[in-house]
Order: structure tokens, then C-alpha cells, then sequence
């Protein structure tokens, strides 16, 4: 039995790709919902209301919360090159 303090053995793999595609997943899923509430409520019943723009308004503001790509991300770290900056 392992010890609890031990990590699993994939505890280090890169989940960077997953993490990318559930998020995907996710902004696509609820536009694809809001659009077709928009749709039914607006088409079919003819009756939009304020929590209909309420949830436009939401997933709006829901895509700022992605925080942009580092542009240092790949900036090495290393001890030589913070001595020569």
C-alpha cells in the first residue's frame, strides 16, 4: 500500500489539452442552451422577458472570466538568465 503522502504516478502529466477541451465543451454547451431558450421564448411563445436578457447578459460577462494567454509563459526561470535581465 502506498504511503498517503505519495502522488500518483501520471501526477505530473500535462492536463493543459483536457482542461482546454472541457472549457470549450462548456462555453459552446451553455450558448448552445441560452441560444435556444432566446429561441423558444422568443419564436414560440413570443415572450421574452427580463431574466431572458439576463441570461444573455450572463454569458456575456461569463467569457471575460477566461483569463487571456501569458505572453511570459515560456520565459525561462533559470538562475543565469534572471542574473543577466
Amino acid at each position: 500500500m502506498a504511503s498517503p503522502g505519495a502522488l500518483p504516478p501520471n501526477a505530473f502529466e500535462d492536463q493543459r489539452p483536457t482542461v482546454i477541451g472541457s472549457v470549450i465543451f462548456c462555453l459552446l454547451w451553455s450558448t448552445a442552451m441560452v441560444g435556444l431558450r432566446l429561441w423558444t421564448r422568443g419564436v414560440v411563445i413570443k415572450q421574452l422577458g427580463v431574466d431572458d436578457y439576463l441570461c444573455v447578459v450572463g454569458l456575456v460577462s461569463g467569457r471575460h472570466m477566461i483569463p487571456k494567454r501569458s505572453t511570459h509563459a515560456n520565459t525561462p526561470t533559470s538562475s543565469s538568465h534572471m542574473e543577466s535581465v
